[in-house]
Formats: C-alpha cells, structure tokens, sequence
C-alpha cells in the first residue's frame, strides 16, 4: 500500500510543481531539460545493458523512441504551462483522463472486446470533460487556456498508446529501460536544443540559474520516484485494483491541491466533473 500512496504523491507533485514554477518564476525550459539530464542517468544505470550503440541503432525501435522522445518533451511542456495556466486540477484530471485514447486503439486497431461498462465510461468521460471545463459567469477567464487541457489529454494518450504498440510488438521486458533511457535522451536533446533557439532569439542572453537546476533537480526526483514507485506498487496489487486507484488517487490529490493551495474557482459543475472523471476512469480501466 505504501508504494500506491507514494506513488499518487509523487505523480501528483508534479502538476503542483509546475504551478510553483510560475510563482517562484522558474524557466520552464531549463528545469525540464535538467529533469531529462537525470532521466536518462536513471535510466541507464536501471537498464544495465550490454548493448553497444550499433546495436542500438540497430534495433527496430530506434526511430520509435526518437518519435515517444518528441512526444514526451512537447506533452511535458504542455503539462507545465497548462497546470500554469488553466490549473493544477484540470491538467490532473486530463492527463489520467487520457486512458480514453489506450482504450480505444485497443478496440479499433486490435480488436479488443468491447463492453458494456467501456461505452458508458467514454461517454461518462466526455460529459465529464464537458463539465470541468464548464466556468462561473462572471469570473474572468481567458479561454484560449482551455484548450491546454484538451491538447495533454491527446498528449498523454499518444504517449500511453505508442508505449503500449511499442511494449506489444517491438521490445522484450531486458530491453524496457534502455528503450526509455534512449526516450528520454531524446527529449534532452530536444529540450536543448529548443533552449540553444530561445537563446538565439532573445535580446539578452538567457544564463542558467541555480534557482532553475534547483527546480529541475526536484522535478526530476518527482519523475523519477513517481515511475520508480508506480513499477514496485505493480507488484501487489492486480492491475484491475491498481490502475483505478492509481489514477483516481492523482485526479482527487491533483483537485484538492488546486483548490486549496492555489484557490482554483471551482463550480458545483467543476467539481460533479472531477467526481464523474473519477468513476469514468474506473469503468474504462475494469471494463
């Protein structure tokens, strides 16, 4: 049980981590590209491979990983600016929410059966969706933020979908973390290279700050002990009981935060849609 609850925690803390980097005005950039930096030292040191970097490139993997690496990094920045901007709750509830897409590859390209409790929990989803976007006339909100939440959504379940095509037919469990230390190698790059533009294009040179490797360093810990944790919790609990409890537990931390560490305007509709989003991801994951 301590792995479940560590690993809601830590998966939660990321989301509220993005929303202190607006405060405490860390650049998004630079943190992110340090959280990468230590990504792939853990996931080297994980994978333990004898593999040499012909081999690697080699594999039938390679340009799939550069293809999960690209998606990884522009769905991590979405995730910042949109717990930054349109709330901490909102982007938790779209990114577990993503479970949506999984489910339905699975239905249409393999041809996994479909139920009963599945139809009601896509269209539970949807109305659920509708809901948390609903706000309160007469609060000022700039709605062009709302659109974030939908775009991490299609992130994560790109990301889960190609993860899950990839653990299916392309790679054996030995080679899991060298696949994922070259995903997030590629997200470094990525990252980097978008810093060296950003640099480029401002009129004063962006330096790097000890403020911004400290964030990084502790978003990087937060990822890392956030997947560490989610692997050992597999372990003791069926994955029918542990992927609702997992993504209901992160949703409801990730609402709770949001309106009440940084006074999110939250409507009876708001909150009717968290509830709902929560019972969606159950009906999608046991159905």
């Amino acid at each position: 049980m301590i792995y479940l609850i560590l690993a809601i925690f830590f998966s939660s803390g990321i989301a509220i981590i993005f929303k202190l980097f607006n405060k405490y005005g860390i650049h998004n950039t630079q943190a992110i590209i340090i959280n990468y930096l230590l990504a792939v030292f853990a996931g080297y040191f994980a994978s333990r491979t004898n593999l040499s970097l012909p081999e690697i490139l080699d594999k039938s993997w390679f340009y799939l990983a550069i293809v999960i690496g690209t998606a990884f990094i522009t769905t991590f920045f979405i995730y910042a600016i949109s717990s930054q901007k349109a709330g901490v709750a909102i982007s938790a509830v779209a990114s577990r929410m993503s479970v949506l897409i999984p489910v339905l590859i699975g239905i249409f390209v393999y041809g996994e059966k479909i139920s009963i409790i599945i139809i009601g929990g896509i269209a539970l989803s949807l109305f659920a969706f509708f809901l948390i976007l609903q706000k309160k006339s007469g609060i000022n909100v700039n709605y062009k933020y709302l659109i974030l939440p939908i775009i991490l959504f299609l992130g994560f379940g790109f990301n889960d979908s190609m993860l899950k095509h990839v653990q299916k037919f392309y790679i054996s469990i030995n080679e899991y973390y060298i696949f994922l230390t070259l995903v997030f190698f590629v997200a470094l790059i990525l990252g980097l290279l978008l810093f060296l533009i950003e640099n480029f294009r401002s009129k004063k040179r962006i330096k790097l700050e000890i403020k911004n490797l400290g964030a990084g360093i502790i978003l990087g810990v937060f990822n890392f002990l956030s997947t560490y944790y989610f692997l050992k919790g597999m372990n003791f609990f069926e994955s029918a009981i542990y992927f609702p409890v997992l993504n209901t537990g992160i949703v409801t931390v990730g609402a709770i935060a949001g309106r009440f560490l940084f006074k999110e305007e939250f409507t009876n509709k708001n909150w009717l849609g968290v509830v709902l989003a929560i019972l969606a991801i159950f009906m999608l994951t046991l159905g």
